[in-house]
């Protein structure tokens, strides 16, 4: 008899503990970060990506002699065996919609600079935290390098995000 009153008080704290863990919705401007689990195809990606920090742009580049935006992404995807169109704007046309405030390591992240222009650069999330997205891409005057998503700068221009793996 002990023992039933026992495993029953049990399970009522157990419920109370897992229901009290529920995620609140909270709408926010800035979003909110919670660090989240890494696929490993992502990691690939992001180190295959890493390792053209430094080099220099070209248009139409695909190594480490020079390197375009859309050229950084196809070959950090072709590394884990996803094959992307070659140009930025047809890569926007593959993979599911991220919002700005849903994005994960891996994931593309497209830009426009010029109105008549949907899609000018791509780049790849490589770290998400709390109030900070970090992406890899391939700067025109600096090379490949990793800048702020949500610096002034970078969010104006930011179109949609893309989760392709």
């Amino acid at each position: 008899m002990k023992l039933s009153w026992l495993k029953k008080l049990l399970f009522t704290i157990l419920v109370i503990i897992i229901s009290s863990c529920k995620a609140n919705h909270i709408t926010a401007k800035k979003p909110i970060r919670t660090s989240s689990k890494v696929s490993s195809k992502s990691e690939k990606v992001l180190k295959e990506a890493r390792k053209y920090y430094g080099v220099k742009h070209k248009i139409g580049g695909m190594d480490r002699k020079g390197i375009d935006c859309s050229g950084l992404t196809y070959q950090s995807f072709k590394s884990v065996g996803v094959k992307l169109p070659r140009s930025a704007r047809d890569q926007v046309k593959i993979g599911q919609k991220v919002s700005l405030n849903k994005l994960q390591e891996g994931d593309l992240v497209f830009f426009s600079f010029r109105k008549k222009v949907r899609i000018s650069h791509v780049g790849i999330v490589s770290k998400v935290k709390k109030d900070e997205i970090k992406f890899i891409h391939t700067s025109t005057s600096k090379g490949v390098r990793e800048d702020d998503l949500l610096s002034n700068y970078w969010k104006k221009y930011f179109i949609i995000g893309k989760r392709v793996i």
